[in-house]
C-alpha cells in the first residue's frame, strides 16, 4: 500500500487502467458462458440475511462449478421463453371487388348440319340444308360443305348428273357437280355412289341465311339421292 503511495499519479492512472481491464476480462469470460448452451440461465436468490436484504439475484456460470450457498435458492430461467399458444382464426376478409369482365373468345367450330334428299330434282333442285347465322358465329368463316350422290336404280336411267351449290344470302359461293352410272347389277341397290366438297371462306354477319342445295341436270331428275353436310367454322379474323 505504501509502494501505491509513492506512485505518481500518471502513473495509479495506469494501474487503474490496468485494474478496470482485468475486471472487464473477468466479466467477458463469465459472460461467455452464461446463458449456457442450452440457453439456461443458472441463478440463485437470497431467501435469508442478516442484514435484511431479502430477494437479492446472482447469475453464475455453470461452467466454472458455481452453485447456490446456504441461504439462497436455485433460480434458473431460459434466454428465450417457450413458444406461446397459437392465438384463434381472425375472421374471414370480405369478398373483395369483382374484377372487370375479360374480351369474348371467338366462336368456336359450330355443330355440323346434315340434310338428305331422296329423288333429287331438276334446278330449282331441292335445299337440303339452311342456317341462319347467329351473332357468335358472325365473322370471317370457313364454310365447309362435304356431300354425296347416289344412283337410285343401278339397272337403268344411264348416267345421272347432280351439281350441289353452297349459297349465301341466296346468292351463289361455290358449287360441283358429280356424275353416277349404273352398275347393271341387280343385286345392287342402289347403284354407284360418288362425293365432292364446297369449301368457301366468307365474312358472314348475323342473320345471314347459308343454305346447301342440289339440282339434277335436265333429263336426269328424281334419278338420284343427295346426302350433304354443312359446317361453319368462324376464324375470327
Amino acid at each position: 500500500m505504501g509502494r501505491l503511495r509513492r506512485l505518481g499519479r500518471g502513473s495509479k492512472i495506469l494501474v487503474a487502467v490496468g485494474l478496470a481491464g482485468a475486471v472487464f476480462g473477468v466479466v467477458t469470460a463469465v459472460q461467455a458462458a452464461i446463458p449456457d448452451a442450452n440457453g439456461v440461465i443458472h441463478g440463485c436468490y437470497q431467501y435469508t440475511t442478516t442484514n435484511g436484504n431479502y430477494g437479492r439475484v446472482r447469475v453464475y456460470d455453470t461452467e466454472k462449478g458455481g452453485g447456490c450457498n446456504q441461504f439462497e435458492k436455485p433460480l434458473n430461467w431460459n434466454q428465450r421463453g417457450p413458444t406461446g399458444a397459437t392465438g384463434v382464426t381472425g375472421s374471414t376478409g370480405s369478398t373483395g371487388p369483382t374484377g372487370a369482365t375479360g374480351p369474348t373468345g371467338g366462336a368456336g367450330p359450330t355443330a355440323v348440319f346434315s340434310g338428305l334428299q331422296n329423288s333429287v330434282p331438276v334446278s330449282p333442285g331441292a335445299t337440303l340444308i339452311s342456317h341462319t347465322v347467329t351473332a357468335a358465329e358472325a365473322g370471317v368463316t370457313i364454310l365447309t360443305s362435304p356431300f354425296e350422290i347416289i344412283d337410285q336404280d343401278g339397272l337403268g336411267g344411264g348416267t345421272t348428273t347432280v351439281s350441289c351449290l353452297l349459297l349465301v344470302n341466296g346468292n351463289l359461293g361455290v358449287s360441283h357437280s358429280v356424275t353416277v352410272s349404273d352398275n347393271g347389277n341387280q343385286n345392287v341397290v342402289p347403284g354407284d355412289s360418288s362425293s365432292m366438297t364446297n369449301i368457301l371462306r366468307q365474312t358472314l354477319a348475323a342473320n345471314d341465311v347459308v343454305s346447301v342445295r342440289c339440282d339434277a341436270a335436265t333429263g336426269d331428275g328424281g334419278e338420284a339421292t343427295a346426302n350433304a353436310q354443312l359446317l361453319l367454322e368462324h376464324v375470327g379474323s
